[in-house]
């Protein structure tokens, strides 16, 4: 009686699961289309000539750069509808903020290659800045590079900064360019890049390790179906949300989770492949920071900012740190301060003290308003 009881729970949540996650999805790309295909380039509030057919203008675009926000763009501005037009918006908002050296590096795929643009500072200290190191998440990270060009153009427009007072800042866009052109979280070899920076040490150990490590074997059936069950969509879903449902009840949903994250080095069309060795856009990043860059060797600070979206709640930063004991979070807090939503619980919802899963009931520093993009970047 009771296992009857728990699979009519189980259907029931699944159903009603599966219906709210389609209204949710059917929302949300109609908000996605409204905004990045005609509503973010037609918005009142967005400059009518950000199309790439106007980029010539992009220069003087919003009126004298702003250092206070007045005259920044939304963020929702900068989203590009595709991979093609955020290269040609990163190259001509890269040239107006006076870049030192902008090139592609080499080609992943025919026509598909991760730009690099460099703006000269400091040689010991170093700002580099990753965006789709998950293909699809290049959106995201692409916008936040364009915020990052329009500061720059605007700290040389006010002279509050001279070139040799800040670091050296590197922008790679995007760190996976197939991803990005073809809406993939992996690259052209099914590898998650993020899984793919291994050193020699560490590549020996996962290629070593049990394949059912944090029992990804054990979940295979539920993270890389080879068939559909069934001709109707409606159906596969619903049956996908019960076997995720019963695994949950049955083994927990931290172990799980774990299988996803943990990275899979073993099954090459599987979800979370790392690779059997470096994909290209890894070679290209690290010949591009160890070979032509001289790193570390040549800088005396480094800070390295990758782009992600997917933890966190919707819309503010969530810092997640793995850094020097020297440089502590009492100094993060300082140039990433957290907020709180007081509509919601009093949850800090952003900066380094929220959670990845929706915000913490910490202290907070800072109060949710109108904010804008301004990096601190000495």
């Amino acid at each position: 009686m009771i296992l009857l009881q728990e699979a009519i729970v189980i259907i029931l949540f699944s159903v009603v699961l599966f219906f709210t996650t389609e209204y949710s999805a059917h929302h949300k790309t109609h908000q996605i289309f409204d905004t990045t295909d005609a509503g973010a380039h037609e918005d009142s509030n967005c400059p009518a000539n950000l199309r790439p057919e106007n980029h010539q203008h992009l220069t003087g675009l919003w009126g004298e750069p702003s250092l206070d926000g007045e005259n920044a763009v939304r963020g929702e501005c900068f989203f590009s509808k595709n991979y093609d037009e955020a290269r040609v918006t990163f190259t001509t908002l890269a040239k107006a903020a006076g870049v030192d050296e902008l090139f592609d590096l080499p080609e992943v795929a025919p026509n598909v290659s991760s730009q690099v643009a460099i703006f000269r500072g400091d040689p010991h200290k170093y700002l580099l800045h990753f965006s789709g190191t998950h293909g699809v998440e290049a959106y995201a990270g692409s916008s936040v590079q364009f915020g990052i060009l329009q500061h720059i153009q605007a700290l040389k427009a006010h002279e509050t900064q001279v070139p040799g007072s800040m670091p050296t800042i590197v922008l790679i866009h995007p760190m996976n360019p197939f991803g990005f052109k073809y809406n993939r979280r992996t690259n052209e070899g099914n590898v998650d890049l993020n899984r793919n920076f291994l050193t020699d040490e560490q590549w020996k150990m996962v290629k070593a390790r049990d394949p059912n490590y944090a029992k990804y074997v054990d979940y295979n059936d539920l993270l890389n179906p080879t068939a559909r069950p069934f001709r109707s969509l409606i159906l596969n879903e619903i049956y996908t949300l019960l076997n995720a449902a019963y695994v949950a009840i049955r083994y927990g949903v931290v172990s799980f989770k774990r299988a996803m994250v943990s990275g899979n080095y073993h099954f090459d069309k599987g979800y979370g492949f790392g690779g059997f060795q470096h994909a290209k856009s890894t070679k290209n990043v690290i010949s591009l920071l160890v070979d032509q860059l001289k790193l570390p060797d040549e800088a005396k600070a480094i800070v390295m900012l990758d782009v992600h979206t997917g933890l966190g709640p919707m819309g503010v930063d969530t810092l997640f740190y793995a850094g020097s004991p020297n440089f502590g979070e009492d100094e993060i807090e300082k140039v990433f301060p957290s907020e709180i939503d007081k509509t919601n619980n009093a949850l800090v919802i952003g900066g380094l003290k929220a959670s990845s899963l929706g915000g913490s009931k910490k202290t907070p520093t800072k109060e949710v308003g109108k904010s804008f993009l301004l990096l601190k970047l000495t």
